[in-house]
């Protein structure tokens, strides 16, 4: 499935599918739709169910990487050697230590994500660079497409 196919989808907290879809929901349906992979998901066990709790907890809460696995599944990447499917994580919000959007690399310096108030569209890295809290790379990612 192209990345083409993932474009306009609906904004909506912690939705998980075409009818409405968070950032992280949108990684998890770009990875089992392009590449067969179901990706953890911990926003129902972290208490308070905001975006940032349960960001912060999926890629640095100790607690949770019984739950998640994350790093035994992911390792960091820097960003000069990017590639298709890596996952950026963006600190987008000054109050909060860590990161609290993601999106995926699609290539060509550009990378797809779906914001609060937006549908998923596809932007510029360059753009959002000073944003960029991390990226990461699924361990034993097979790229079909």
């Amino acid at each position: 499935m192209s990345f083409r196919n993932f474009i306009g989808l609906p904004y909506e907290h912690l939705g998980r599918d075409a009818k409405g879809i968070d950032c992280y929901g949108l990684v998890i349906l770009i990875y089992k739709e392009n590449l067969g992979i179901e990706l953890p998901d911990v926003c129902n066990y972290k208490f308070g169910r905001n975006a940032a709790d349960y960001f912060t907890a999926f890629y640095s809460d100790d607690m949770y990487e019984s739950v998640t696995g994350f790093h035994k599944l992911w390792e960091s990447v820097e960003l000069p050697k990017i590639e298709k499917y890596d996952v950026i994580l963006f600190s987008v919000h000054e109050d909060v230590d860590g990161p609290t959007h993601s999106g995926v690399y699609i290539d060509d310096g550009k990378f797809i994500h779906s914001m609060n108030g937006n549908s998923s569209s596809i932007h510029r890295l360059d753009k959002w660079k000073t944003a960029i809290h991390s990226i990461h790379r699924y361990k034993e990612r097979v790229i079909n497409g």
